[in-house]
This record gives structure tokens, C-alpha cells and sequence, in this order.
């Protein structure tokens, strides 16, 4: 949820917000731990399973809803979640106003990490490749969720390792709001690939 929290504070949320935007994202895919059998299978899900993986969302809701006294923001965002801003999602639910702005930030995180992990049917996308294919469908999600996206996390997320025009080779440490492309990074191989016996700081953005 670390993602939804750096959108979060792109936006400016205030810290009480901040901590119901990382609660949501917890929560969203509670479902999952009832279905462990199914989402730990190596193989492309078909038929039963597939299903069951549909119902995630679902199944997520049902277990809030015994959750007594719950913050029914965090009900509602792991309703909506799922929907699009165009309204292509499995409710129907269309337009920015009429969605919850956790919902929307959570919307868009979601199908970023899906699309860098792995799973049965794929391989996982580089994250700039994620970031290419989630800007394709832009209309389904709110616009200023997609920039800060770019923004706060990057095109080449914390613990990416990139070849520097230098041949050098280095993780990436932090990102640099506004300079997606050019992020803070340590030093790790040389030109040659072989590890340096003392790592340095490099600051891309300069």
C-alpha cells in the first residue's frame, strides 16, 4: 500500500486521510485469503478458478461487512475500487464525482502492481512498460491520480536496478518528483559488471 500512500501525499492529503487511504489499500484484497488455494496455483487459471478469482472483490466486501464499527469510507472504497472512471467497471459506476477519491487512487495502483508481478497466464511488465499500458486506458482513471503515479513513484520505482549511460549499474534509492526519468540512485557494478568496493550516491535529477 506504500504506493497509494505516495499518491495520497501527492495530493495533499491530510494525515488522518493518509492513514484511511492505507488502511483501504490493505483491506482491498482481503478476499484473497480465502481463496489461497486458488491464487498460489502455477498454472492459467481456467474455469472454477478463474471465478473465483472474479469474486475477490466480493468476497472482501462480505468479510467488512462483519467487521463491526468499521469506517464505512473504507466499505465503500472496496466497492468502488474496481470501478472506472469511464464507467467500464463491473458496476457501472461513471464520472470522478460520483466515485470516492480513495477509490480512484486505489483503482489505479491496483492494475500497477498487478501488471509488475507475475502471474500464471504472463510474465511481469517493467514498470515503465505498466506505466505505458495503464496510460493507454487513461480515460478510465482520474487524470491527476495517472501524474502523480509518474510523479511519486516513478518510472523506475525504488529497488529497480538501471544501466546508467556510463555502463555503470545501479539500484534506484529514491524518485525525484518531477523528474520521473531521472531518479537518486547508489552505484553498485562497474562498466565491466563487477561490484564496487565502496557504492555511491548518485543524484540523476542533477
Amino acid at each position: 500500500f506504500g504506493h497509494a500512500i505516495e499518491i495520497g501525499m501527492g495530493k495533499n492529503m491530510s494525515p488522518p486521510d493518509i492513514v484511511r487511504l492505507g488502511l483501504a489499500a490493505f483491506l482491498n484484497y482481503l478476499g484473497i485469503t480465502q481463496i489461497m488455494d486458488v491464487v498460489t496455483k502455477e498454472e492459467v487459471l481456467k474455469g472454477e478458478d478463474l471465478q473465483k478469482i472474479r469474486e475477490i472483490p466480493s468476497r472482501t466486501v462480505e468479510i467488512l461487512k462483519r467487521i463491526p464499527r468499521l469506517d464505512q469510507i473504507l466499505m465503500r472504497v472496496a466497492v468502488e475500487s474496481r470501478e472506472r472512471v469511464d464507467g467500464s467497471g463491473p458496476l457501472g459506476i461513471k464520472g470522478i464525482e460520483n466515485l470516492d477519491p480513495l477509490a480512484r487512487i486505489i483503482a489505479v495502483v491496483d492494475v500497477f502492481e498487478a501488471l509488475i508481478h507475475d502471474r500464471p497466464h504472463r510474465k511481469r511488465l517493467m514498470p515503465y512498460e505498466a506505466v505505458k499500458k495503464i496510460i493507454a486506458d487513461r480515460g478510465k482513471f482520474e487524470e491527476d491520480v495517472l501524474r502523480l503515479l509518474i510523479d511519486r513513484i516513478g518510472i523506475y520505482p525504488v529497488g529497480s536496478w538501471i544501466r546508467l549511460t556510463t555502463k555503470q549499474i545501479a539500484t534506484v534509492v529514491e524518485c525525484n518528483p518531477g523528474q520521473p526519468f531521472r531518479p537518486k540512485v547508489k552505484v553498485m557494478y562497474n562498466e565491466e559488471g563487477c561490484q564496487l568496493e565502496r557504492t555511491r550516491l548518485l543524484d540523476l535529477g542533477k
